[in-house]
């Protein structure tokens, strides 16, 4: 769902000694789902990212009679070093595989267009 760089040096720049932090290595992922009159929204709990005190909330709120979803991430980072930046969300297509040329396409949106993968 999410990945971010992290800094392990003392100075707690991103560097050679910096590694990756994604939400699939959580020690623990909970998911919730509530309903109401006014849409659906779902919470993804990541806990102990990377065996680290890293924590994670993802809010996925999906409003009824809309097409659009609202995302939202939270962490809670309780270590001394810094996260640089953040991917997110990091969507992965199930059964893509483009080395043997066949790659799954997600139709993306853009302003004033829209793609549906190969043209």
């Amino acid at each position: 769902m999410f990945a971010c760089p992290f800094s392990m040096s003392s100075s707690g720049m991103i560097g050679p000694s910096s590694s990756w932090l994604a939400s699939s290595e959580a020690k623990k992922i909970t998911v919730r789902k509530d309903e109401n009159e006014r849409g659906q929204t779902v919470t993804i709990e990541y806990k102990e990212i990377g065996e680290l005190p890293v924590d994670g909330i993802v809010t996925i709120r999906c409003p009824a009679n809309e097409a659009l979803t609202y995302w939202n991430l939270e962490l809670k980072n309780q270590t001394k070093s810094w996260i640089g930046h953040v991917q997110f969300p990091v969507i992965e297509v199930p059964f893509d595989n483009p080395m043997e040329g066949d790659p799954s396409h997600i139709p993306v949106a853009v302003v004033g267009w829209v793609s549906g993968g190969s043209d």
